[in-house]
């Protein structure tokens, strides 16, 4: 049985608006006097109004637990942790989900009483959970014990972020604002990419937020690649390509002409950058993807020929370098023999090394992998028996599911394709039973297209290896907010439950 709560509302309560009003003041107070203490050229001047905002902040999710969200969403869509850490500052994204956590985890403490029930977990998060204690066995027996325990303190807390963002988003307004933040926090980086392509400007990069790489598109040919605030061009191109799925549904679906023109114009932003970060499989998912929602949509198939028509054409003004890129997927023609295709490539020889030295690795630890975050150690070991490729160092799988065999076996796979499997099956359930209820059913394209971002992300992921997965726990969380919300309406309208 589904467990959510809703937390009470209690910033309409003027007592409680009072009491927050008092705690912002002694806040605010406090600094001041620590200032005045310390002096205005102390040192500690830094970490006194570091204090007083995270306790400003602090209260003001206590209060407003959506806000909470909103930071959330932002910080990760952003990467403006690691930004920061990059330009000397501290890092702010700990502290940030700790602030998060505590308010959230005491605001549910401070009104339990005149909540609906207890704080329980559903299906989707037990299977998270399930999948992350298995990480922690496989890195019992890992060759880096610190590697696998790192991972293993990354997932949990990334467990945590998503509880937090499934907890705060309790109204269909605040998740929808959530959504629209992921979406702009996605597209702004994505527009001054545009700005660099058209001016040619790749010097400036806004502070970190649209960075690009001159890298080999192909044998012999560097161009730049946008990496976008996280720094790697084939990843960036993944996470354009799920939020462009996001995007287009806003974009068919918003009825405000204001919001239309925000989501054209996002869509048009991500889905340029995503060409430019040079990257096969995010081109070849977005074309994918834009296919899958045409049919879902039901769009005529006159339509969709001459999209796909006027697409082609436009494929003849783009770059030779970038036409070549593409044309290089071409090498994968079954008429050729396999080993004529891998060899005309290095970028394709490569990657069949780090996939198949994957396979050797899961059909010599069947059950728990070689430990989780253990892929690199241990290739060139496998990859010295394949002799495809002579490249020394640690390389990566290049493949989650395949990365996800070598490191953490056959429980590691299936925990992948349950965490997966139950929220598309719960996010379905509640897309059906939210177009049973009249004053909710706008909600049922919103579900829907945070259904097709995540199997844009599980498609990717066949190329792609498992970094920066707090995107795939963003999207996770999005679609289990969306089923707390329909079990509450559910419950309230007497309708069964979603899960």
């Amino acid at each position: 049985m589904q467990g959510s709560i809703k937390l009470p509302d209690s910033s309409s309560d003027p007592e409680v608006r009072q009491t927050a009003v008092y705690l912002l003041l002694a806040i605010l107070i406090l600094t001041g006097l620590v200032i005045f203490t310390l002096g205005a050229d102390s040192d500690l001047v830094i970490y006194a109004f570091g204090g007083a905002i995270a306790l400003a902040l602090t209260a003001v999710i206590f209060f407003r637990p959506q806000y909470g969200a909103y930071i959330l969403v932002i910080t990760i869509a952003t990467n403006v942790s690691t930004i920061f850490t990059r330009n000397g500052l501290p890092s702010i994204n700990k502290p940030v989900v700790a602030i998060v956590a505590i308010a959230i985890l005491a605001r549910y403490l401070w009104t339990r009483r005149q909540a609906q029930g207890a704080l329980h977990l559903g299906i989707a998060e037990f299977t998270l959970f399930a999948w992350g204690c298995v990480w922690f066995l496989s890195a019992v027996g890992a060759r880096d014990s610190s590697a696998a325990y790192l991972e293993v303190t990354d997932f949990f807390k990334n467990f945590i972020i998503f509880l937090c963002i499934i907890y705060a988003l309790q109204t269909p307004q605040q998740w929808k604002r959530a959504l629209w933040l992921l979406i702009l926090a996605t597209a702004v980086p994505a527009a001054l990419g545009v700005y660099q392509v058209f001016t040619g400007n790749y010097a400036q990069d806004f502070g970190g937020l649209m960075v690009n790489d001159l890298q080999q598109v192909v044998t012999g040919v560097y161009e730049a690649r946008l990496s976008g605030p996280i720094r790697e061009p084939n990843f960036y191109g993944q996470i354009l390509a799920f939020v462009l799925v996001l995007t287009v549904y806003r974009m068919l679906d918003e009825k405000s002409w204001w919001l239309k023109l925000a989501a054209t114009t996002a869509a048009f932003c991500l889905a340029l950058a995503t060409v430019n970060t040079y990257s096969r499989g995010a081109f070849l998912t977005m074309i994918i993807m834009l296919v899958l929602i045409a049919i879902e949509r039901r769009v005529r198939p006159s339509l969709l020929i001459s999209v796909g028509l006027l697409f082609a054409l436009l494929m003849l003004f783009l770059p030779e370098t970038y036409r070549a890129r593409i044309d290089s997927i071409s090498l994968l023609n079954p008429s050729e023999s396999v080993q004529t295709r891998i060899y005309e490539d290095s970028s394709f020889r490569g990657r069949t090394s780090e996939m198949l030295s994957g396979l050797l690795m899961f059909a010599n630890h069947p059950l728990l992998g070689v430990g989780i975050g253990n892929y690199d150690v241990n290739y060139q070991d496998y990859a010295s028996q394949l002799g495809l490729e002579y490249r020394f160092g640690n390389r990566e799988a290049h493949s989650l599911y395949i990365e996800t065999l070598a490191e953490t076996g056959t429980l590691g796979i299936l925990g992948l394709l349950a965490a997966f499997g139950s929220v598309l099956v719960l996010l379905r359930g509640a897309r059906h039973k939210i177009a049973q209820m009249p004053q909710h059913a706008y909600l049922q394209p919103w579900f829907t297209s945070v259904q097709y971002a995540i199997i844009s992300y599980s498609v990717s992921s066949v190329i792609l290896h498992g970094d920066f997965m707090r995107y795939l726990w963003l999207l996770f969380a999005l679609a289990v907010a969306a089923t707390h919300m329909t079990d509450r309406f559910a419950a309230a309208a007497q309708l069964p439950e979603t899960r």
